[in-house]
């Protein structure tokens, strides 16, 4: 739900936004379609090989103002990781962490993801399922210094999209995704008020 949030964000403030998925998958990327408004698709080191997913970004590059990709699993997880892909193409990594049951645990949490591979550029965190804007203080209080809190989401179950098996439902049978999207977007104190003076995470453009 995050990178979707992301995706709708920047695309309403005008910019021309794509976004990939990592790996390969075919229910997030329809979802992450319907949000950001243009095709996406996967970038599978393990399938497509370093130049094929060099050209896919290349290609995008071109017209997108914003390029964000989806991890998949843990930020380490396999043997070609998401942190594997933003090493390869210096994304900067936003780690998205679970907060709904902890408190200066989170700042230990992105302390050992920022350090587990020095040599990643990772650029801030992300909290999920927060109960309120004081427990996301006490989460961003926690942070070591280096480290920027980017933005949380509350814990809603209105926010949730349904699962089905092993995965999400496909986005043409989810009636109120947009309206999910939008409201996870719009949710005080999140997201949408906590981007607004961010703008390090924007990667400058490098060669690939």
């Amino acid at each position: 739900m995050v990178v979707s949030v992301l995706a709708r964000h920047y695309r309403d403030l005008g910019l021309h936004v794509r976004v990939f998925k990592t790996g390969p998958d075919f229910l997030d990327p329809m979802i992450l379609e319907r949000a950001s408004g243009a095709p996406v698709y996967q970038l599978d080191l393990w399938m497509g090989g370093e130049k094929h997913c060099c050209r896919l970004l290349f290609e995008a590059a071109g017209p997108a103002d914003l390029i964000l990709a989806e991890g998949v699993m843990g930020l380490f997880d396999g043997e070609t990781s998401s942190a594997d892909l933003a090493e390869m193409f210096g994304i900067p990594i936003l780690a998205v962490i679970d907060g709904g049951a902890m408190a200066q645990t989170f700042g230990a949490i992105a302390h050992g993801l920022a350090t587990y591979r020095p040599n990643l550029s990772f650029a801030c965190v992300f909290a999920n399922r927060v109960a309120s804007e004081y427990h996301y203080r006490m989460l961003a209080e926690s942070l070591p210094p280096g480290i920027t809190g980017f933005g949380w989401l509350p814990r809603d179950k209105a926010l949730v999209l349904p699962e089905r098996h092993l995965g999400l439902v496909q986005a043409g049978e989810i009636d109120d995704l947009d309206a999910r999207i939008t409201r996870a977007a719009m949710a005080p104190g999140g997201i949408e008020s906590r981007m607004k003076g961010v703008r390090s995470f924007l990667l400058p453009s490098v060669p690939i």
